[in-house]
């Protein structure tokens, strides 16, 4: 890697491997670190300029990556709760999740959970 990028500590020297391996620039800086190619000063360097660039928030061609949606967990969930197995409800209730926080952790839009809501997701029962 020390071959590749001559400024091992500057993010933008790894926006083409980026492109080729389709893994987060912050991903790549925290492999080169670990492998020993980087010390901790220019680790610390890096994540600096990473911060600075706004690059923890969008990093370059994040826009140009198609996101891919996992359509089989959604299907699973639609069936099972299209089935009566489990109801979502439930499901939230056994695992002491919350619809939003089951939505962005499987990437699955929060609408598509309202159809099966029974209860307000922010209503806490007490059973005495």
């Amino acid at each position: 890697m020390e071959a590749i990028l001559p400024n091992i500590s500057n993010p933008d020297a790894y926006i083409n491997l980026k492109r080729k391996w389709k893994i987060s620039i912050a991903a790549l800086g925290y492999r080169a670190y670990r492998e020993g190619l980087m010390t901790y000063q220019q680790y610390r360097y890096f994540n600096i300029l990473l911060n600075k660039k706004n690059y923890k928030i969008i990093e370059p061609l994040d826009e140009e990556f198609l996101i891919i949606r996992p359509l089989r967990l959604k299907k699973m969930f639609e069936f099972v709760f299209d089935k009566g197995i489990i109801s979502l409800t439930e499901f939230l209730e056994i695992f002491d999740l919350r619809v939003k926080g089951v939505s962005k952790k499987f990437s699955i839009e929060l609408e598509f959970f309202s159809k099966y809501m029974t209860k307000p997701d922010n209503v806490i029962e007490f059973k005495f």
